[in-house]
């Protein structure tokens, strides 16, 4: 039988270690990183601030520990989140963060999120001639970017037929980002794409024709001004007698129609980018917006290359 002191002191020890071990549980499950359907609670049971400062550390992880996790969906959550804390700055900061997520969904509600805070002040988004909406509130903020949408689609009404009807690219060049935006607000505030399908139908259509046209032109001029720098340059070889040379290079008009070349490649690059993500939301013909966006990648490539070759 062990003396008394001997048990207590083991006793001691034992709770100690039991005590011991509870801490460290504790501090395990502290570092423990939530999962997203934890961060998504917290949000939906009103712990923003909680939320964010666990959205913080998710997107903090880096290589294998951050596979769990879409980081767009975690920006476009950290926005929500501050929204509800009424911090707008810092909300549109991560809306626009989110864009650039490659999730045709994530990307066009974080585009609708950012143009409807860019276009109101304050905390109410008030349409012409209706009464203030509250934007806090995320179903709230739908109504919000439906009113928006309606206002946007009847100012830009005129400008939309121009585009459809004209032989010319630049109206199909101002009109797209419009489309891209109000196909945003109208499927993120409603739900559905009743009002600008049709249009981008439309719209898209006349638009690749002319983008086609236009890069058909710009293949021809590329290849003209490279065959041209390629012409061998006849020198005298002594007496009457003339021989190829070097090759004649490029010349100053030469340079300057690469440079205007490059502009105009960069417009079209950034139409089709933005129709293919209009044509990405709408189900549409995205396999031929990817396809010119392909083309005026490779031309542009291509007159970099001559211009590079001297």
């Amino acid at each position: 039988m062990q003396p008394i002191g001997t048990r207590t002191s083991l006793i001691v020890r034992l709770v100690l270690a039991v005590s011991f071990m509870s801490a460290l549980s504790t501090a395990v499950r502290a570092q423990q990183i939530p999962t997203p359907k934890d961060l998504q609670q917290m949000y939906d049971t009103k712990q923003y601030k909680i939320c964010l400062q666990q959205i913080a550390r998710a997107l903090a992880l880096k290589g294998d520990a951050a596979k769990g996790f879409d980081r767009y969906k975690l920006l476009l959550l950290r926005g929500e989140c501050l929204m509800r804390l009424y911090d707008k700055p810092t909300a549109l900061q991560a809306f626009v963060a989110a864009q650039a997520s490659p999730d045709t969904t994530t990307a066009l509600t974080a585009r609708a999120n950012v143009v409807l805070l860019q276009k109101s002040s304050g905390w109410d988004y008030v349409p012409p001639g209706g009464t203030s909406i509250d934007m806090s509130d995320p179903e709230s903020r739908k109504k919000a970017m439906a009113a928006l949408f309606a206002q946007q689609f009847k100012d830009a009404h005129d400008d939309m037929q121009t585009a459809i009807s004209s032989p010319s690219l630049t109206p199909s060049f101002d009109v797209l980002p419009k489309l891209k935006d109000m196909t945003a607000l109208e499927m993120t505030g409603t739900g559905q794409d009743t009002e600008i399908r049709p249009v981008m139908m439309t719209l898209g259509e006349h638009a690749r024709g002319l983008i086609d046209n236009a890069l058909n032109d710009v293949q021809g001029q590329i290849n003209a001004i490279k065959n041209k720098a390629n012409d061998p340059v006849m020198v005298a070889a002594g007496g009457p007698w003339w021989v190829a040379g070097a090759r004649r290079g490029l010349e100053t008009p030469d340079r300057q129609a690469l440079r205007q070349i490059s502009v105009t490649v960069t417009q079209i690059y950034n139409a089709a980018l933005h129709g293919r993500t209009t044509a990405e939301a709408l189900k549409g013909k995205v396999d031929l917006w990817e396809a010119l966006v392909k083309r005026s990648s490779d031309l542009s490539a291509q007159a970099n290359e001559v211009m590079d070759a001297e």
